[in-house]
């Protein structure tokens, strides 16, 4: 260790002392003039006092420092970069052996070289999986990330390293960027820091003719469907180099076999789009999967599987809509049901009002009972009598009375009794006494609620009886309506305009089915009002409708999650939305919590309030499998609902687009950074090469330590300044 004294002045040497010259001049003068008489010891020691101050003020722009010289020894850094991404499991090496299989097979067999390079150099490891990591395992490949970013993790890994002097680095990839970045383009870098990379190549730049593979590419299914009814699984795979292999295809549904198919490609690569067709009998969260039986020395085995899940909802209400004018209503009707998740409506026009429906000309219209049968319900509209042959009025009737069927004929010119209903086998169905001589009203009227109406199920637009009639006498008034002669015995009127019945049903139902008479055809007049009363139009068609088809319980208030899919990559924010909706109608306000369970058991809880779309849970998985989510959700401390259900996460597939190796890549980064490619089977030689290589340098470290910028030096200006004022005030010369 060296130590000499020396100055690093802040300004020109020159410049100091003439400005010290200055001062002190001053500082001399300013005793010279002092007019009162004092001893010479005196003045001479009062001007000491200041010039030694002065001195010392002086003295920072000097700067005075000790510098000490330190040398010691420092090993050179040795880098490891390892590409631990799924690509390195692709079986293109000797024997049928993995690119990572080869690898670890070389450090295995020059284990002690790599521990004689630990001792000789500073080594430090660093990982590529999905981004750059410190590597905690060790010189072992464990590939199983979906992607990877190489050169923007070189980036990275200088930015962290480039303060210390590094022998070079060894990088150990198949060179392939999933990012489909310029990998040289970081060359500059570490040239610039005489840090050479010595790319190790692995795989094959080409693939070979042996090697091949079948991936399952994307699969589509219906998020939800009705029980019974027949949905299509829909997945395209590919297959490469598969040319006249047999290939086996099984599609599963929790786990159980139920189709399996053979195919053999055609071609060296081939797209291919495959269907299955299933019905599941019950309702439930049903999981669907669909696999490639592996192939020998197939490149990899990671694609071969996707997997999704189905949610069967318990029997939808299929509705069928005869109607022969295209009026409001026709139009309103229909259109509210569009988008319903338990009822089908088919809403058909008839307009040709001087034929018969027959099956040949009117193919849309059931004929026989099993026809009729189809349907839970069906609503005759404005459609006379004459449209129909006897027959179909017949096996419309048995399917109602025998079959269980619902059945609801609106208000119109020409139904019921004016339409020629009166002497069909309609008018046994219909609970109202019809005739010929029926008359129309016309003019608005407001719907009264008669004391069974007040109570029944259709005619609740609230859970609490005195909001449902708040709600009824606020709706707008209709527009005319069908007099009928009567109500029979063994029905009940729950509207009435005026005096008149409006809504009348069989309380007992007719036969095995059950049947309506609803005499307005203006209810589209509701939709078109403020949301609170459009929302009554639809609540009170779909309880009608409900309790035609004998699916009363339906009516609950209910808690779903909505999903867009459920299928989704892994680190994707995922948009997940909680619905809930009461018998009143949607809620307007409450909490919701949605508890997430990963596929390692990792359990979240999150809280969220009610916003314009529902309550709102964005969230980013980070693992890949299968995640549960169960919902709650609460209206001032009363709880609405729960549900639940399951998604995947899956891992992409990013690796499998490009398998072949891209040692150009490897070669360019290698030889613009100073550096070398090497193959994988050279690896060992470069060990040996790096191992004769001088690993430490001689570090001569420098320390400046100024001696002015101290406590000290101020203390004692402090204290000669105060000592001067002390004893010119003494002498009254202050």
């Amino acid at each position: 260790m060296e130590q000499q004294f020396l100055f690093a002045p802040s300004f020109p040497t020159w410049f100091i002392l003439v400005f010290g010259v200055f001062t002190l001049i001053i500082a001399l003068f300013s005793y010279l003039w002092v007019k009162r008489k004092l001893p010479l010891e005196w003045k001479l020691g009062l001007l000491s006092l200041r010039l030694l101050a002065i001195v010392l003020l002086l003295l920072p722009l000097m700067r005075p420092a000790i510098e000490t010289k330190e040398k010691f020894v420092e090993k050179a850094q040795l880098l490891f970069l390892l590409d631990q991404s799924e690509s390195m499991s692709f079986h293109d090496e000797l024997d049928g052996k993995s690119r990572a299989e080869t690898v670890n097979h070389l450090f295995t067999q020059n284990q002690n070289l790599l521990q004689i390079l630990e001792k000789q150099y500073h080594v430090k490891k660093y990982d590529i999986r999905n981004q750059l990591q410190q590597n905690q395992e060790g010189f072992v490949l464990r590939p199983d990330g979906f992607s990877s970013p190489l050169t923007k993790s070189l980036k990275v890994l200088f930015s962290e390293s480039s303060r210390k002097r590094s022998q070079g680095l060894i990088f150990i990839s198949d060179g392939q960027d999933t990012q489909m970045e310029d990998l040289a383009s970081v060359s500059p870098l570490f040239l610039a820091k005489k840090v050479p990379i010595y790319g190790i190549g692995v795989g094959e730049p080409q693939l070979s003719t042996g090697l091949i593979d079948v991936g399952a590419l994307e699969m589509k299914a219906p998020l939800t469907t009705f029980q019974e009814n027949t949905f299509v699984v829909e997945s395209t795979f590919q297959f490469l180099a598969c040319r006249n292999e047999s290939i086996t295809l099984e599609f599963l549904v929790d786990d159980q076999l139920v189709e399996k198919i053979t195919y053999r490609p055609t071609i060296y690569s081939e797209q291919k789009i495959l269907k299955f067709l299933h019905t599941l009998p019950k309702k439930g969260l049903y999981k669907l999967t669909l696999r490639a039986i592996p192939l020998k020395s197939e490149l990899s085995l990671t694609n071969n599987t996707l997997e999704t899940f189905i949610e069967i909802l318990e029997g939808e209400i299929k509705v069928l809509y005869l109607e022969g004018q295209p009026r409001s209503e026709f139009k309103f009707l229909s259109r509210a049901f569009e988008q319903a998740r338990e009822i089908q409506m088919k809403s058909v026009l008839l307009m040709k009002a001087s034929e018969t429906i027959t099956s040949e000309n009117g193919k849309e219209v059931p004929q026989s009972i099993e026809d009729w049968m189809k349907y839970d319900v069906i609503i005759l509209g404005d459609i006379p009598k004459n449209r129909f042959s006897l027959t179909q009025l017949e096996n419309l009737k048995k399917s109602i009375e025998e079959g269980g069927r619902g059945f609801l004929m609106i208000g119109g010119f020409q139904n019921y009794g004016s339409g020629g209903y009166a002497n069909s086998p309609i008018a046994d169905v219909l609970p109202v006494i019809i005739s010929e001589k029926e008359e129309q009203f016309f003019g608005f009227f407001k719907p009264t609620l008669t004391t069974e109406g007040q109570e029944h199920f259709v005619l609740r637009l609230d859970s609490e009886t005195s909001t449902s009639a708040t709600l009824w006498k606020n709706l707008p008034d209709l527009d005319g309506y069908t007099k009928v002669s009567g109500v029979k015995t063994t029905a009940i009127m729950l509207l009435k305009a005026q005096e008149d019945p409006l809504l009348v049903y069989y309380p007992y139902g007719y036969g095995k089915g059950r049947s309506m008479a609803f005499l307005a055809d203006t209810t589209w007049r509701w939709s078109l009002s403020p949301k609170e009363t459009a929302l009554s139009f639809k609540k009170f068609w779909r309880q009608m409708l409900l309790w035609l088809a004998r699916r009363d319980d339906f009516n609950q208030d209910k808690v779903w999650i909505q999903l867009d899919e459920r299928r989704f990559p892994q680190l994707q924010k995922i948009p997940i939305l909680v619905m809930a909706e009461k018998t009143s109608g949607a809620t307007s306000q409450g909490t919701a919590k949605l508890s997430i369970r990963a596929p390692s058991g990792k359990v979240e809880l999150f809280t969220s309030d009610l916003n314009a779309k529902g309550f709102s849970f964005p969230y980013q998985p980070l693992e890949s499998g299968i995640y549960e989510l169960s919902a709650e959700v609460k209206d001032q401390e009363r709880q609405i609902g729960k549900s639940e259900t399951k998604i995947v996460v899956f891992r992409p597939n990013h690796e499998i687009e490009h398998p072949q190796a891209d040692f150009a890549s490897l070669k360019q980064l290698s030889r613009e950074s100073g550096g070398r490619f090497y193959s994988i089977q050279q690896l060992p030689a470069l060990l040996e090469e790096l191992k004769t290589k001088p690993s430490a340098i001689l570090i001569e470290k420098v320390i400046l330590r100024d001696i002015w910028d101290n406590w000290i030096c101020f203390l004692l200006v402090l204290l000669l300044l105060t000592a001067e004022w002390t004893l010119r005030k003494w002498k009254n010369l202050a």
